[in-house]
């Protein structure tokens, strides 16, 4: 259509000389024209156009939408998660490896603790054939030579603080009798006068620092209940002993002799404990023995001097033995 017009208007120059003017500015707006439609259809043949690349971008902008709400608000929130994602995912992939070496570090372990295991137990069967013997003599010397003890070790299943082993002491009331529990067939007398024996033999051992004995002389008497005050004697010299009795010889033996009473008042009935010294004591040693009184005096005063004869032989041998 330039082309046309600017034609037309050269033919019109003949007649008015000012249209060629006008037919030069069509011919170069024809020119520019050209060549912004060669210029534009190359921009045009340059495109790579892809049909399903705007679905793509679409796609893509909703992917990230959902991982801004999962992850982060903004990209860098996401990349942040992305690489500690990273980490966690290589600490997992190093989780078999690791797993192997907690086994075999677990195995490790275990053979020391079979090895330590076995060493106690070892120790403890070599010590409760010591403790048998020593508790079952420690017996027959208080008259109790029926009663046999001894200690029973099981292996159990799992590792305790304590090993592996199950201990019980256990007791037979007479050579045919089956061994039980020492808590199960055990009397109140018979229970103190085990638990002397025990402590009789773990004397030097046992870390208890206070033992009370409350009726142990139960059941027994005459020549058995020198023993038991000896016994009683020995024993203090590694721990603070009470013992409650009614038996004059292991009061006879004691270092401090305190008296229990009850008294009526106005207010009441009320117990009362003294402590006997000189006189006084030897008064409740003759109450103890009853019958004649000068013969029960007698009897008190010699059993006060055997005492201090027996603890000083008894102290003697101790200092000798070192």
């Amino acid at each position: 259509m330039l082309g046309s017009a600017s034609r037309l208007l050269e033919r019109a120059a003949v007649l008015d000389e000012e249209t060629a003017t006008w037919a030069q500015d069509l011919l170069r707006m024809q020119d520019a024209l050209s060549e912004l439609a060669r210029d534009m259809r190359a921009y045009l043949e340059a495109l790579d156009f892809q049909p399903g690349r705007l679905e793509e971008v679409e796609s893509r902008l909703r992917e990230l939408g959902d991982l801004s709400r999962k992850y982060g608000r903004d990209t860098g929130e996401i990349l942040a998660y992305l690489e500690k994602a990273r980490e966690r995912l290589a600490d997992l992939e190093g989780l078999d490896r690791r797993r192997d070496d907690l086994r075999a570090e677990v195995e490790a372990i275990r053979e020391r603790m079979e090895k330590a295991a076995a060493e106690l137990s070892a120790s403890r069967r070599r010590l409760a054939e010591r403790l048998t013997r020593e508790t079952n003599r420690e017996l027959a010397e208080l008259n109790m030579a029926g009663m046999r003890f001894r200690v029973r070790m099981e292996s159990a299943e799992a590792f305790t603080e304590r090993g592996k082993d199950l201990v019980e002491f256990e007791v037979s009331p007479g050579k045919e009798m089956p061994f039980r529990p020492l808590a199960r067939i055990a009397s109140g007398g018979e229970l103190s006068r085990i638990t002397l024996a025990l402590k009789l033999a773990l004397a030097r051992a046992d870390a208890v620092p206070t033992l009370v004995f409350d009726e142990i002389d139960a059941g027994i008497g005459g020549t058995t209940a020198d023993v038991l005050a000896e016994k009683l004697a020995r024993i203090s010299r590694f721990h603070q002993v009470f013992s409650v009795t009614h038996l004059p010889q292991i009061a006879a033996f004691s270092d401090v002799h305190l008296s229990v009473s009850k008294r009526q008042g106005r207010e009441g009935v009320s117990t009362e404990v003294s402590r006997l010294e000189g006189e006084g004591r030897v008064g409740e040693l003759v109450r103890m023995l009853g019958g004649d009184e000068r013969t029960a005096r007698v009897h008190a005063v010699s059993m006060l001097e055997r005492k201090s004869r027996t603890l000083e032989k008894s102290g003697r041998a101790a200092g000798g033995s070192g």
